[in-house]
């Protein structure tokens, strides 16, 4: 998520956002009495991404532990938050950003049963290669596999491979969004690994690929570089630095992704089919080479220094909290400074900001809109920590 991550998570949680004038791209709109945070899950974690299942269940996963060779989790929570237990160990490389990082429920789940996870492989003993370097001698690899969810277990043998050798090389810059678009093809974010290629067509890194998961072996038709081979084939947008976090709307047909900067610039951005992002050469409002502009950013002001997207949220979640009209709500959160947002978003611009909470005492990973429209906000560390749920306090 951040190049600094723990025992990185010496971020320090602080007492308030924003900043100067310039130092956001829009203004917000403080509406956070009109919303409640309270524990749903008392369990503790140390959680990096979590989804809910059609009926109410959620399938919550843990990192793995933050150095070498770890054993993420898929915990099972049941629709109070409960706790069932552990459903799937999943072996994995640890450090910093490598692990366990993403989940995805197939939209026809009643049908196959399929789950996805994005993850690093336990590999060549878990090697970090010098920035730069992928390292052939001690390869680390992110793979995205599909497993089969029945009731109360996964069964880890039931693992088809999606997609793999998504570079991991380094520890950072790892991505792990997963999202997929209303045709039921799948989006994967993967870093750009701090190698330099987030442009370069022929490269996994930096990009948002798009896979038929039915047929990963064959890239969609339709996809903005198809035919052609390799990764190229998969690229549905390049440039793109660290995409930790996307989201889709199957109302709006939006895809936006939430790309984590480095030492000056965050940046949410409205993802378009073939669209180049700049890194990384362009980071922030800066955009003369034909790269397109980030919908908002903000520098790196008041320990905000690592974006963290969520899901896109009913309108009418938000209708009442400002006059300003949209077609679609975008919530996230940063790292540094956890205040939950909600970003309005109208002819694919931002034209509003919302903030919706203070500070909150997470780290948080995602933010995961759930079956009764509340925000349900998942915590990373450095401590284990509790799922929260934010509602509004009319609805």
């Amino acid at each position: 998520m951040t190049k600094h991550l723990p025992p990185y998570l010496a971020l320090l949680i602080i007492a308030g956002c924003g900043g100067e004038p310039g130092d956001w791209s829009h203004v917000e709109e403080d509406v956070s009495d009109s919303f409640h945070v309270a524990t749903w899950s008392d369990a503790d974690y140390e959680a990096t991404d979590m989804r809910f299942l059609p009926d109410g269940r959620a399938l919550l996963l843990t990192k793995g532990g933050w150095q070498g060779e770890g054993t993420g989790k898929v915990e099972l929570l049941n629709a109070d938050g409960s706790r069932v237990g552990t459903i799937l160990h999943v072996d994995v490389c640890a450090d910093a950003e490598r692990g366990l990082l993403g989940v995805e429920i197939d939209p026809r789940f009643d049908e196959t049963g399929r789950i996805f996870l994005f993850y690093t492989r336990q590999m060549s003993g878990c090697a970090v290669a010098e920035i730069g370097e992928q390292n052939p001698a001690a390869p680390v690899f992110n793979r995205v596999s599909s497993f089969i969810f029945d009731d109360l277990a996964i069964d880890p043998n039931s693992e088809v491979v999606v997609l793999d050798d998504l570079p991991a090389h380094q520890s950072s810059h790892n991505a792990g969004g997963l999202q997929f678009m209303p045709d039921g093809t799948l989006l994967v974010a993967t870093g750009e690994a701090r190698l330099g290629l987030a442009r370069d067509l022929d490269s996994a890194t930096g990009k948002l690929l798009r896979v038929d998961v039915d047929d990963p072996s064959k890239a969609p038709g339709d996809n903005p570089f198809a035919p052609a081979d390799g990764w190229r084939a998969l690229v549905f947008a390049f440039g793109l630095r660290n995409p930790f976090r996307i989201a889709t709307s199957s109302v709006d047909g939006l895809t936006a992704a939430a790309d984590v900067g480095t030492d000056e610039y965050e940046e949410i951005n409205i993802v378009a089919s073939g669209g180049d992002y700049g890194f990384p050469d362009v980071e922030g409002p800066g955009s003369d080479d034909g790269s397109i502009r980030p919908a908002l950013w903000y520098r790196h002001v008041n320990g905000c220094n690592a974006v963290i997207g969520g899901d896109f949220v009913p309108r009418a979640l938000l209708a009442d909290r400002t006059s300003t009209d949209v077609d679609a709500w975008l919530t996230f959160s940063d790292v540094g400074c956890p205040a939950i947002w909600a970003a309005g978003i109208r002819d694919g611009e931002v034209v509003v900001l919302l903030r919706l909470t203070d500070p909150l005492d997470h780290s948080l990973s995602h933010l995961v809109l759930g079956p009764d429209d509340a925000i349900y906000l998942v915590g990373i560390g450095p401590e284990p920590q509790p799922v929260l749920r934010l509602s509004s306090i009319s609805g």
